[in-house]
């Protein structure tokens, strides 16, 4: 907390001790989480107050808030826009990588409904056509394909 600027300081302190409702700020957020808070002593029990006390002070303080707020005291706000530009990057990133995702899906889709339905469709010509005259079907497909392509390879120079 030492790295942090005075008015901050003064309404941290405030806030944890008399909770000054003046505030306008802290008359809104009092006003929402009293409630909560009054209840919280009664729904945890001592133990698990100590406990978590104890994992704010020996993991969360000197790791995350103490560099954190040395960070953003600084006099210099360079690191503040890199880190927020690196984390507007990371973010959209990911969601551009959640949208091609979504989008390769429906493709996916779109392709094996198509590729099932051909089965199936071909399926149900030689169900109901039979399976000599699907036998010629074919051949006489396969023979227009043949020539098609034959007219197509003779007629370029």
């Amino acid at each position: 907390m030492d790295y942090l600027p005075e008015q901050i300081q003064t309404l941290l302190t405030q806030a944890t001790t008399t909770l000054p409702l003046n505030h306008p700020l802290l008359k809104n957020l009092t006003t929402l989480a009293l409630p909560l808070t009054l209840n919280l002593p009664t729904i945890m029990s001592p133990s698990m107050t100590t406990h978590l006390t104890t994992l704010r002070e020996t993991y969360l303080n000197p790791y995350l808030i103490d560099p954190l707020s040395k960070l953003l005291a600084s006099s210099c706000p360079d690191y503040i826009s890199v880190l927020l530009l690196i984390a507007i990057l990371y973010i959209s990133l990911k969601i551009l990588d959640y949208a091609r995702r979504v989008v390769l899906f429906w493709v996916r889709l779109v392709v094996r409904v198509l590729w099932w339905s051909a089965i199936f469709a071909s399926g149900y010509y030689v169900y109901s056509v039979g399976l000599v005259q699907t036998g010629r079907d074919v051949g006489w497909v396969l023979a227009v394909s043949d020539r098609t392509a034959s007219l197509v390879l003779i007629s370029r120079p």
